[in-house]
């Protein structure tokens, strides 16, 4: 388990998933074996394979729930959701069947208190994305969003605000809303602070969206400005997805 933490810190993600692989082989052989430690491992290989854009992401994440399950532990159940559905643009193909993944964040809202919390609101976002599919609902997409964001705001946790804020674009991806421009530029304007110095890949993904809104809006400079700054980011993370939307904002421009 350490080494594929040392692993991850050096974003060799792959190493990672296979160091973690071979943890959960040995804990197989314990007379007892751990489930909270076998819930654990299965997070974060999935966190791993998610960020090495392998699709073995997504039967760890749900082993882990399977387990979360099994244990009555709402939280690491919402875990496992949550990471399901979180950031899923260019890793996730409009193809595969998500209906497992709507079924466990309905689970989990449906489990979690109704009162406000971090990981209500980040089930919340979560199941948001889910809804920005051709044929989903719209109107449910928007509330879902709304509901997120607010409620990070009001539990004024940095970490829940940036995870919301990161996944708020289904609120006007679509351009369905006359404000949608202004919205994005401030949601990105905000995300860019948040995310600098407590974490690069968002702050990389906030720079590639807001590049993109400047273009839109016909600021070549300010684009130019974001995208120099997130291919460094790119350079240095290797994360695909991160990659294939430099490379798209270098051909929009």
């Amino acid at each position: 388990r350490r080494a594929a933490a040392r692993a991850t810190a050096d974003l060799a993600y792959e190493e990672a998933a296979a160091h973690l692989d071979r943890a959960l082989g040995a804990l197989d052989l314990a007379d007892q074996p751990d489930g909270s430690l076998r819930c654990d491992l299965l997070l974060a290989q999935g966190e791993a394979w998610f960020y090495a854009n392998d699709p073995r992401y997504r039967p760890s994440l749900f082993a882990a729930a399977d387990v979360a399950r099994a244990l009555g532990d709402v939280a690491r159940l919402a875990s496992a959701a949550t990471r399901l559905s979180y950031r899923t643009i260019g890793r996730r193909g409009m193809e595969i069947d998500i209906t497992p993944e709507m079924d466990l964040l309905d689970e989990v809202l449906m489990r979690l208190p109704q009162e406000d919390s971090g990981v209500r609101a980040r089930a919340l976002i979560a199941q948001a994305v889910n809804e920005a599919r051709p044929g989903a609902d719209q109107e449910r997409r928007h509330a879902l969003a709304d509901e997120a964001l607010a409620m990070a705001r009001r539990v004024g946790d940095p970490d829940v605000l940036r995870h919301v804020l990161a996944e708020n674009w289904v609120n006007w991806f679509d351009t369905s809303r006359e404000s949608w421009l202004d919205e994005a530029l401030a949601e990105q304007d905000e995300l860019v602070e948040l995310a600098t110095g407590h974490d690069d890949s968002l702050l990389c993904q906030a720079l590639l969206l807001r590049s993109l809104a400047h273009l839109t809006r016909g600021d070549r400079g300010a684009a130019d400005t974001d995208l120099a700054a997130a291919d460094l980011l790119v350079e240095r993370l290797r994360e695909p997805s991160m990659t294939w939307w430099s490379m798209f904002g270098h051909t929009a421009v």
